[in-house]
């Protein structure tokens, strides 16, 4: 059967009012008597024609699932939504897809990103690079020219792995994916840059080290 308009559930209520029976009313719209009942019934409990609210599909998790599947991700940030959803059952026995898992994961604030790279780097080597930064916190900068130098990898595939963080998390170290660098033809060019200028950049034949730097 045909679901009545808005124009048309007025209509019926106009007929009905000048003294039609639903059964007439029905069979004008062309629907089930059953319709009409419940038209009227519906206006009489909350006074206008428009459909009552209806609740949907219930949701596959609860809210205790859902703060499982943040802190999981939080715990291990290199977790694929794949992973979770597999050692997951939602509500009734349903199976979670990862699209669940990612949902819910936004709503937390929590979005799939690439890992920041950066050298492994041993606990000494961490404090000695926070104590030079706070000694230097007041130097100043725009006298100071920063150099370095780049290899371009030729046969290394680009690996693209993801993780799930949340803002400002770039460089938290359980966000950080540490890689070691080695073999594979290469291409090494530096340049230079300071406040106020930037250098051209010098492509170089050969290994680079502390001699050829320095000229």
């Amino acid at each position: 059967m045909p679901r009545l308009t808005f124009a048309q559930r007025n209509q019926a209520l106009e007929l009905l009012a000048g003294g039609a029976t639903q059964t007439e009313v029905a069979g004008r719209f062309n629907v089930a008597d059953s319709t009409i009942t419940r038209l009227v019934t519906r206006v009489n409990a909350t006074g206008t024609t428009a459909d009552r609210p209806r609740p949907g599909q219930s949701r596959v998790t609860r809210v205790r699932q859902d703060n499982y599947i943040r802190q999981r991700h939080l715990r291990n940030r290199f977790a694929t939504a794949q992973s979770i959803a597999k050692a997951m059952v939602g509500n009734s026995g349903r199976s979670l897809h990862h699209d669940t898992v990612i949902n819910r994961l936004r709503d937390h604030g929590i979005h799939c990103r690439r890992p920041a790279r950066c050298q492994a780097l041993t606990q000494r080597h961490r404090l000695k690079r926070q104590r030079w930064a706070l000694n230097n916190r007041r130097r100043q900068w725009d006298n100071v020219v920063f150099s370095d130098e780049s290899r371009c990898n030729i046969h290394h595939a680009d690996r693209r792995v993801r993780i799930y963080r949340r803002r400002n998390e770039r460089f938290a170290n359980n966000c950080v994916r540490e890689v070691f660098t080695s073999g594979g033809g290469c291409v090494m060019v530096w340049a230079a840059i300071n406040t106020n200028f930037k250098s051209y950049l010098v492509v170089c034949n050969g290994n680079l080290n502390a001699r050829r730097y320095i000229e």
